[in-house]
């Protein structure tokens, strides 16, 4: 901008800076008008936005062998119905089961499928799934839905902008023999994720900003293509946030994230996690994370949790030790009261 001709300043010219605060001022009346905060709005974020909302309503026929069949909603934020065929991207996920995703004679890799062959009565929604379930599924499962719209924001005018409009993804846990319905676990909150990335809507496309989605797919079977790390939720999660601090590079394609350094204190495991799930003791995943570019091809769930931080082969090599046919040992030392707890062991004197 050039106060003195007006470039970039709608032809304005102005003798000084003495007058910005007469049009760009602290409080916004429209979204990207010249205030400040409408100057630094996010499009995803604008209030102009229709918004979309989903729900899960049942899943019906989710027997092992076959097609569930799911019913679901799909309104805007002011509860009028939204024809599905007209937005840009909607998805139903399955996976299971829902203590280990993707792992064991009982579990299923993620699937995703587009609804479009979905009926429609009443504003509701009634769509089989093309994936059946296995022969051999048990226990409980997850359906989720994602959906979203790329829309134009103050069409017709200078500020015309596009923008994506995503739902907030939604899950749905369904029991397929019978017992008592298991929901997946909640380790981390997104809402603390949000204390620093303000909107987990800028991963994927902007349609998986929850961390109970992400779970979906960064299961203990998920590994990087190019480099072979695991990126199991918990293994990247830690490795990426301990960026610098990390024995080893973390690599994912081409990024190394030994650059990244965290605002926090990493020691406070309550910044990220809900209190008590990153006790040993309360650690619900039972499954070995897939680990081909790591020490061993393969690492227990408590190990790999703690060894996305701790990533040196003496951390490596302890916990092999202390892990035989009967399972990993971690609680005898590491659980809470013991000498050695993680509360412990992390614990900041001031």
């Amino acid at each position: 901008m050039n106060l003195a001709t007006g470039l970039n300043h709608l032809n304005l010219p102005q003798i000084d800076d003495n007058q910005c605060k007469d049009c760009h001022t602290s409080k916004s009346v429209l979204d990207f008008d010249a205030s400040i905060p409408g100057a630094h709005l996010i499009p995803t974020n604008s209030t102009e936005l229709p918004g979309i909302v989903t729900k899960i309503l049942k899943v019906a026929g989710a027997t092992p062998g076959n097609a569930p069949t799911v019913t679901f909603s799909v309104t805007d934020k002011s509860n009028n119905p939204v024809d599905i065929t007209k937005i840009s991207s909607i998805r139903l996920v399955m996976v299971g089961n829902n203590v280990d995703y993707g792992v064991g004679p009982a579990g299923m890799a993620r699937v995703s499928e587009t609804p479009t062959a979905a009926t429609l009565a009443n504003g509701v929604y009634t769509y089989t799934m093309t994936n059946k379930l296995p022969a051999t599924a048990a226990g409980s499962y997850t359906v989720s839905i994602e959906a979203s719209n790329t829309v134009t924001l103050m069409p017709n005018t200078q500020q015309s902008t596009t923008a994506t409009d995503a739902a907030d993804p939604v899950e749905f846990y369904f029991s397929v023999d019978k017992s008592p319905v298991l929901a997946r676990r909640q380790v981390v909150a997104t809402a603390k994720c949000a204390s620093c990335h303000s909107d987990l809507k800028f991963v994927h496309g902007g349609t998986r900003n929850s961390t109970q989605e992400c779970s979906l797919c960064h299961n203990p079977t998920l590994t990087d293509g190019t480099s072979n790390q695991s990126v199991n939720m918990s293994v990247q999660i830690h490795s990426i946030h301990r960026g610098e601090n990390l024995a080893n590079p973390y690599v994912l394609g081409t990024t190394n994230y030994q650059d990244v350094r965290f605002p926090g204190d990493l020691r406070d495991c309550t910044t990220c996690h809900l209190t008590g799930t990153y006790l040993v003791e309360n650690v619900g995943a039972k499954a070995a994370v897939a680990s081909p570019g790591g020490f061993t091809k393969t690492t227990p769930p408590i190990s790999a949790a703690c060894q996305g931080c701790h990533d040196d082969v003496a951390t490596a090599s302890h916990a092999l030790a202390n892990t035989t046919v009967l399972g990993e040992s971690c609680a005898a030392c590491h659980s809470a009261g013991e000498e050695f707890s993680v509360d412990r062991v992390h614990q900041r004197i001031f």
